[in-house]
């Protein structure tokens, strides 16, 4: 309620300006009705230090990867108000969806190849990946690690990075940083 009453009265830790959880913030506000630049975001070195300025009473809360908090909040330390993605990674904690914020956003991680890249060697790497994705580690490492599964290829991967694209450079504006 304070978020959306005074952005500037909410002080949200987070790894760094310009960052996904600076980004985060932002995309909060806006499904908010306010403007991402309206943010008080205090930039930290990364999740360790904006735990602690949360736990040390420095800031009101923080946005982190859920690595980060986890113990935190298992320990009872500090209650997680809602994750990003689109399901939740603990079933006592919603999504900012379900919580009436329209906002996903994950950090995800790509494999990439030169714009010049031969048609026959791009289709091995979409190869190569799709068949270490069908591999039942995969499947394991995203569980012990409460990773979401957002494996993409072709036309789905395309579209999801001009989706990401496009929301990351409307806060970015917003925030003067792009």
């Amino acid at each position: 309620a304070a978020l959306r009453a005074d952005p500037a009265s909410v002080a949200v830790a987070g790894a760094g300006g310009g960052t996904l959880d600076h980004i985060i913030l932002g995309l909060m506000l806006r499904a908010l009705g306010r403007q991402a630049r309206e943010a008080r975001f205090v930039a930290f070195p990364g999740g360790g230090p904006s735990m602690a300025a949360v736990l040390g009473g420095q800031v009101q809360a923080a946005i982190s990867g859920w690595s980060e908090f986890a113990e935190q909040v298992k320990s009872g330390r500090v209650r997680a108000l809602a994750t990003t993605g689109e399901r939740r990674l603990d079933p006592a904690v919603p999504t900012l969806r379900e919580s009436g914020l329209d906002v996903v956003a994950t950090n995800w991680r790509g494999v990439f190849a030169a714009p010049g890249i031969r048609p026959e060697a791009r289709q091995a790497l979409v190869t190569l990946m799709t068949d270490l994705h069908a591999l039942p580690v995969w499947g394991r490492l995203l569980a012990e690690r409460g990773w979401d599964d957002a494996f993409l290829t072709g036309p789905a991967l395309d579209a999801f990075l001009e989706r990401d694209r496009a929301q990351t450079e409307a806060v970015l504006k917003e925030l003067g940083l792009a």
